[in-house]
């Protein structure tokens, strides 16, 4: 899930791109959480947390979320999160919105800002 190949060769350097899978739920939380804290590990300067292929997105989803942001700001790692429309009524609903940075595609994700 760490840098995923169809993205690596627009991934600048100090950047790691999750990408997560078509449905987090419990049966794929793990593995995702993984995925995110590997990334974080890394010493980059930036994470950015890719839902573009994913479809479902359950509660563990948006926890293991926070759990990534909380460790992100621990090592002073930006945090981004790509989310198609169908995914970010959930993160607006939840709240998440409110201290995640969220952009539609990757390679907006990816733009310095």
């Amino acid at each position: 899930m760490v840098n995923d190949q169809r993205h690596l060769a627009a991934v600048p350097p100090g950047v790691t791109v999750v990408a997560m899978p078509a449905e987090v739920d419990l049966a794929s939380a793990t593995d995702a959480n993984a995925a995110m804290l590997a990334a974080v590990a890394l010493d980059v300067a930036l994470v950015v947390v890719d839902f573009t292929q994913t479809i479902l997105c359950a509660t563990v989803g948006i926890r293991e979320l926070v759990v990534a942001h909380r460790l992100a700001r621990a090592f002073d790692i930006e945090l981004r999160v790509v989310a198609p429309a169908k995914l970010m009524q959930i993160f607006r609903l939840t709240g998440l919105d409110c201290f995640l940075s969220f952009y539609p595609t990757l390679p907006a994700a990816l733009a310095p800002s």
